[in-house]
């Protein structure tokens, strides 16, 4: 399933709108997740693939996603993603 945005996430309503009260209360893991709520609106919080908009991500360490559909043929510089031949 692919996905495509392209208002930036900060533009959103939510997100303006979100009043500093709130913002001082919450602890890291909630702030993520609020965070992830407003990056990724349609998908509820699912990574989506900035590339290739591939939902399929994989969790590389805290708060990094790989996409699963995507093939990189070198470290540097990035490389778009491929689909994978698997």
């Amino acid at each position: 399933m692919k996905y495509q945005d392209g208002q930036h996430f900060l533009m959103s309503p939510e997100c303006r709108d979100m009043p500093i009260q709130h913002l001082v209360k919450i602890d890291e893991e909630e702030a993520y997740a609020i965070f992830r709520q407003f990056r990724w609106p349609k998908t509820r919080g699912q990574p989506v693939c900035p590339h290739c908009g591939v939902l399929d991500c994989y969790a590389l360490r805290r708060r990094a996603f790989k996409c699963s559909g995507a093939v990189a043929s070198s470290p540097s510089p990035p490389a778009p993603c491929l689909p994978s031949t698997s």
